[in-house]
């Protein structure tokens, strides 16, 4: 447990009720995941604390663990985490875990006694937040990573009850706050778009590679990525462009029928797959090519590949859907392509390959364009501010309760 004594660094911000205040200091952070787990919300939530930490925030981390036998209690960056197998009970219907678990999770908010809790979770764990709310009364943040589906979030799920419930929320694009408006309207004051940032914005990028021309799609090989519609466009763009070749970089379940689909093509040659790439590797890799393809089929929630894309200085061929509309600026940092239309994105990948200037412009103006919208620190900036906004929207709603409260008694 932290000392209660340290101080946050100054920092005040004027929100968007137009108050201005300091931010909450201690904070609990609960997550669906954290390091050593390595999908893109662990490796976000990991960053945010390390960076809360280092300005001086006192962090506690409640996280996912199903390889965890029960609670365990580790340190990060200077924060204490605390890792439960939420999931693995509730899928196992292990009614003892739970019924331990529920007391283990309320004793850790009253002995942390939080400021503000900020929530990324998307998960069915989520439900042993809410059963023990009472253990901490205080204002809930609860930030968006993904595109809600009304399965996943419905009006009647856990999901949907932790967003009504949240005294602020973050959405990490406007296409995932329009998704969560359409699903929760009367949510729309309450949340902000805050933009993911990355982290490693100074990776050295090397000339566009033109002997040969070369496109990369790289992901989770799952048919909603679309990476088929690269394979069918690849003939096209070959007639046009005899040399230009393709990585696919990535695994997944779709990988032997993608294979498959190159062989049936006869294009063994000309598309190479690497397999999983790790994030180290990744800079190395994004070189190689000339241009990106993001074919999503899916509405992408934020399209963190084509940010990583821009950072090397790689133009983008992007699906025309969900946030990659607000990464991509076409005739500026790439082009989009008509969604599922392979036609389309061949068109659209054989005049940027055809014009080695443009390519090479369209590449330095998406590194400037990130460099500026998607910095890292920019994103703990606007987090804070949030969360100087949630500890007056909690305040102010308390303050209605409590007014609503004398007038009925007064009646």
């Amino acid at each position: 447990m932290h000392a209660a004594n340290r101080t946050v660094v100054p920092w005040t911000s004027e929100c968007t009720s137009g108050q201005t205040a300091a931010p909450p200091r201690r904070l609990l952070i609960w997550s669906d995941g954290f390091p050593p787990d390595v999908n893109g919300v662990s490796v976000f939530v990991a960053g945010l604390v390390e960076s809360l930490v280092a300005r001086g925030f006192e962090i506690g981390v409640i996280t996912n663990n199903d390889a965890a036998a029960g609670l365990a209690e580790t340190e990060f960056a200077g924060a204490t985490v605390w890792q439960f197998p939420f999931c693995r009970a509730l899928a196992d219907l292990n009614l003892g875990a739970i019924q331990q678990m529920l007391p283990q999770v309320a004793d850790i908010k009253r002995r942390f006694a939080p400021d503000l809790i900020h929530l990324h979770s998307l998960r069915p764990s989520l439900m042993f937040h809410l059963r023990t709310a009472e253990a901490a009364r205080v204002p809930t943040l609860f930030s968006l990573h993904l595109m809600p589906s009304e399965a996943m979030a419905g009006r009647d799920s856990v999901i949907g009850a932790g967003l009504r419930s949240a005294d602020g929320l973050t959405t990490n694009s406007r296409a995932v706050k329009r998704g969560l408006v359409r699903q929760f309207p009367e949510l729309e004051e309450r949340a902000a778009v805050v933009p993911l940032g990355l982290r490693d914005m100074d990776a050295v990028a090397a000339p566009l590679p033109w002997d040969p021309p070369r496109l990369l799609a790289f992901g989770r090989l799952v048919e909603d990525k679309g990476f088929d519609l690269i394979l069918a466009a690849l003939p096209a763009i070959r007639r046009q462009i005899p040399d230009a070749n393709l990585i696919i970089a990535g695994d997944g379940p779709e990988r032997e029928p993608l294979e498959r689909l190159v062989a049936q093509q006869q294009l063994q040659d000309a598309v190479e797959f690497t397999g999983w790439v790790d994030r180290e590797a990744l800079s190395s890799l994004i070189n190689r090519a000339t241009a990106v393809v993001v074919p999503s089929r899916c509405e992408e929630a934020l399209g963190l590949v084509a940010i990583e894309a821009a950072i090397m200085e790689r133009p983008v061929i992007a699906s025309a859907t969900g946030g990659l509309v607000e990464v991509v600026q076409p005739g500026q940092t790439g082009e989009l392509f008509t969604r599922d239309d392979p036609h389309d994105l061949a068109a659209k990948a054989i005049a940027l390959l055809s014009n080695r200037s443009v390519a090479a412009t369209w590449g330095r103006q998406a590194r400037r364009l990130v460099q500026t919208e998607f910095s890292w620190e920019r994103s703990i900036d606007a987090f804070i501010a949030a969360y100087i906004d949630t500890v007056i929207s909690h305040a102010a709603a308390k303050s209605q309760r409590a007014d609503a409260s004398g007038r009925a008694a007064a009646s």
